[in-house]
Formats: C-alpha cells, structure tokens, sequence
C-alpha cells in the first residue's frame, strides 16, 4: 500500500529526567511500510520421509483438503506457491494408513495459518511392475475381428499378478472409437491397469 514517513520529531515521546530535554533524533524520519493484510488458499503438498518396506511402493497420497487458508501481509501470502506438512514417515510400512492431526509448516513468521493441521492418506501396496505380452487377441465391441487381429500390450500391475498372466487371459476391445480396452479375468479386474498398445490403427472387418 505504499510507504509512509514518521517524522520523530512529532511522534516520539520520551521520558527524560527533569533538566533533561531532547535537541534532535537521528535519524529524524524512519520510512514505514504499509501493506494490505490479504487470506488465500494454498496448496498443500504432503511431506513424506523414508521408505516402504522391501517390496511395496507408495500408490497415491492424499490430504483430506486439498487447499489451506493463509492470512498475511500480500507479498508474503503472494509469494506462497504451496505448503508443506510435517514429515511422515514411511519406513516399514506394507499397509495404507492415515495420518492424523499433521502438522503444516509456514516458514514465513509473518504468514498465520487459519487451519494448522490437516490428515493424509497414504495408499501402500506391492510393488507394481510393467510386462510386455505379445499375440493379445483384438476385436470390436460387438465381436467383429480386426485388421491386425493380434497385438502386442504393455500392462501394469503387482509383480505376483502380473508374472502369473499369459496373453490368452487378456484381449483387447476396441470402443466405438476405436479405442483400445484391456479386459483380463473378473479376479483381476481394476488390478491391472493397460499402459500401452503396440498398434497404432485398428481397421474393422465387416
């Protein structure tokens, strides 16, 4: 908002012994800064520290609110491009779990947090791996074959599923736009996830 100047001279009182007075200041004017306090939400970025134990990986992480709400002097609430939770600590964990009551930490003392804690999801699971299968059969939505009939996928998923599937349990299904859909056995629906196929352009046969 601009800076203002306080003139010593005509603000400064001082309490001086009886014979005692004031000739001057130095300096005789302090230049004053004044800004307009502003709030606005942040985004949090959750902290994590350490590892899951010996085959398992992080899936996702997750805050209960995305955002915070920091109040502050403009150019540091401005400034702010996200803020971090304390430390949570990962090593040993094979399970999900939530942290509660998290501490988030603002740097700036001159930035107030409204809401001082926030809880995290943490997802954990088996580590996931990526495979190549070749001769996946293709078709249409409605059963009709395609030009090439077979193609090759990349899949992903926990290293147990995956290592254990062959390319008869999978096919491919093409959308009515054409676009490719992996379909594997009801036991390992929403496990494993496709993440890329070898064909480029399908051409259905009629």
């Amino acid at each position: 908002m601009g800076e203002r100047v306080l003139r010593l001279a005509d603000r400064a009182q001082i309490a001086l012994p009886q014979g005692i007075k004031v000739d001057g200041y130095q300096p005789s004017a302090i230049p004053i800064r004044l800004e307009e306090i502003v709030e606005r939400q942040v985004p949090i970025e959750p902290k994590l520290e350490g590892q899951p134990a010996n085959g398992f990986e992080v899936y996702s992480v997750s805050p209960n609110k995305g955002s915070v709400s920091v109040r502050g002097p403009a150019s540091h609430v401005n400034a702010l491009q996200k803020v971090l939770t304390e430390s949570i600590w990962l090593a040993g964990h094979k399970e999900s779990f939530t942290a509660s009551n998290v501490a988030i930490d603002v740097p700036d003392p001159k930035v107030d947090l409204l809401e001082p804690v926030v809880n995290v999801n943490v997802e954990i699971g088996e580590r996931r791996v990526e495979k190549t299968f070749s001769g996946v059969s293709v078709s249409t939505a409605d059963g009709d074959k395609v030009q090439p009939a077979t193609t090759a996928v990349t899949v992903l998923g926990v290293a147990s599923l995956v290592n254990s599937l062959n390319s008869e349990e999978m096919k491919i299904v093409l959308d009515n736009d054409l676009k490719p859909q992996l379909e594997v056995p009801d036991a390992l629906k929403g496990k494993i996830t496709l993440k890329s196929v070898q064909t480029s352009k399908f051409i259905p046969l009629k």
